[in-house]
């Protein structure tokens, strides 16, 4: 098997956590693993990405989510629950403060595409429709897109692969902006994984002085 990069490194060269390296590394990747965990376990809030920092004793959290409004809660209710939350998985007192930020064209956000199939997957509705209403929506403003749905869809006895995609979606090529997703649907026939890659287009290149 040949290892493996996220998009968001060989392609952006961002990364979802900014920290000073320190003897305590190891437990700021296991609390950044813990605090996505939480935040993305609600499907509902359509939660695009996480970005973390810490300054010493602050941690900074922004949520880029296509629905703001159920994460903020009314008066900042739900925002105050899932800080408490977020503050028990930690052993001493942290000044945490939380972010949310709207994501515009939700629909060729490949993370938010694969939250909403595994919902729909978890409601017992088809997955099919809702892959190709995902495809009909992101072909609007992107060159492709790539769906695969696999485990016991459907109430299946036996697991299986559903694969959906249209347009240009090139893997090998560095400069496409490819996008990728990934959620898990918790079925009463198991958990059915979704994984989508949309391609947003070729980058232009950068004139290096």
């Amino acid at each position: 098997m040949g290892n493996k990069s996220p998009w968001f490194r060989i392609r952006s060269g961002s990364f979802l956590s900014q920290w000073y390296p320190s003897k305590k590394s190891a437990d700021y990747v296991v609390s950044d693993y813990k605090i996505r965990s939480l935040i993305l376990k609600n499907k509902y809030w359509e939660v695009s990405e996480i970005f973390i920092s810490r300054v010493e004793s602050k941690i900074n959290i922004d949520i880029r989510s296509a629905k703001p409004g159920s994460i903020i809660g009314k008066q900042g209710s739900s925002l105050s629950v899932l800080k408490d939350k977020i503050s028990n998985i930690f052993d001493k007192k942290f000044d945490i403060s939380i972010q949310v930020t709207p994501v515009k064209d939700s629909e060729k956000d490949a993370q938010i595409i694969a939250s909403r199939i595994a919902s729909e997957m978890e409601k017992r509705r088809s997955y099919k429709a809702a892959a190709k209403r995902a495809v009909q929506d992101a072909l609007r403003s992107s060159k492709g897109i790539k769906i695969k749905c696999s485990g016991r869809l459907g109430g299946a006895e036996i697991a299986r692969d559903f694969k959906l995609s249209s347009g240009s979606v090139p893997a090998n090529t560095i400069r496409a902006d490819i996008r990728y997703g990934f959620a898990e649907a918790n079925t009463n026939s198991g958990k059915c994984g979704v994984k989508v890659w949309v391609n947003l287009g070729l980058e232009e290149k950068k004139n290096v002085s």
